[in-house]
């Protein structure tokens, strides 16, 4: 079959077993939170016949969830598979990534909704992208662009920096049988962000935003392979590996690069040691006789 073919069934194949999963919302059970390692940070145990006396059980609430999710950890080497869709008046468009990570680099292959690959390859200060099975690829950079991003899904830690009053609800959900923590967040305008992050682990199993009560973004994420990628996936195209290649540094822009050498502002500043020309032959004249 041909690329431009399969390309679509494949699309809607892992479209269709994402939403499956999805429909575990359904039924959404809490549970409690147990967090042997955090013993003396989240404070005393919930008051329930289960956990009385035990210091690593909270309740998980919008007062205490920053600093249930601040225990959690990423794992170091994982892959699996991330499906996001945006909505808009009139229609939406679905992307699928194939994610990969270990240690500090991530590898992205991402399915675009015309049937490319993008494919991407960062270790969170440098990048590589290109289309397709090879062809041209681009580096620089990461800037300010993360692996999460590369994905097209929020960073979760973000809510440790978030404002408590804008924690609308908090607590402890079954996502596609994870546990998760689940919050909801007024994003202002009207906007409302919802999280499920899995206590397993450790990453983010679903989020959603939505405007006016209507459904923009949708994240969801298939089972966790947490087996070691093949390092050929860390691989640039010609089989380079990037973490060989030695930084760059970048090289400072003019006035930067002036300031360093002590000249501020004007790159050609005027010398007030030098005469003027015109005056100092006015001065050595000799009048006609």
């Amino acid at each position: 079959m041909e690329r431009g073919r399969w390309i679509p069934a494949v699309l809607a194949c892992l479209t269709a077993a994402v939403l499956i999963l999805a429909l575990g919302r359904g039924v959404r059970r809490t549970v409690r939170l147990s967090l042997p390692e955090t013993t003396g940070i989240l404070g005393p145990s919930i008051e329930d016949p289960d956990g009385a006396g035990r210091p690593d059980v909270i309740e998980v609430t919008p007062d205490t969830v920053q600093a249930a999710v601040a225990t959690l950890r990423r794992p170091e080497a994982w892959s699996r598979t991330v499906a996001v869709t945006q909505y808009w008046s009139g229609g939406s468009g679905s992307s699928i990534a194939e994610v990969s990570v270990r240690g500090p680099w991530t590898r992205v292959d991402q399915t675009l909704p015309d049937g490319r690959i993008r494919h991407c390859l960062t270790d969170g200060s440098r990048t590589w992208i290109w289309y397709g099975d090879g062809g041209a690829v681009w580096n620089g950079p990461a800037g300010g662009i993360s692996a999460d991003d590369e994905q097209h899904v929020p960073t979760y830690e973000d809510l440790l920096d978030l404002p408590k009053d804008r924690i609308q609800r908090a607590g402890l959900q079954s996502m596609a049988g994870d546990a998760c923590i689940y919050v909801e967040t007024d994003d202002g305008d009207g906007r409302t962000g919802l999280w499920w992050i899995g206590l397993d682990t450790g990453l983010l199993t679903a989020a959603e935003r939505l405007a006016g009560g209507e459904t923009i973004y949708r994240m969801e994420a298939l089972p966790l392979d947490r087996t070691d990628p093949d390092p050929g996936r860390f691989l640039l195209p010609d089989g380079t590996d990037p973490a060989a290649i030695p930084e760059v540094p970048e090289e400072p822009e003019l006035p930067e690069a002036l300031e360093d050498l002590g000249i501020p502002g004007d790159p050609v500043p005027p010398r007030e040691d030098v005469e003027d020309p015109a005056s100092a032959d006015a001065e050595g004249s000799v009048p006609d006789d």
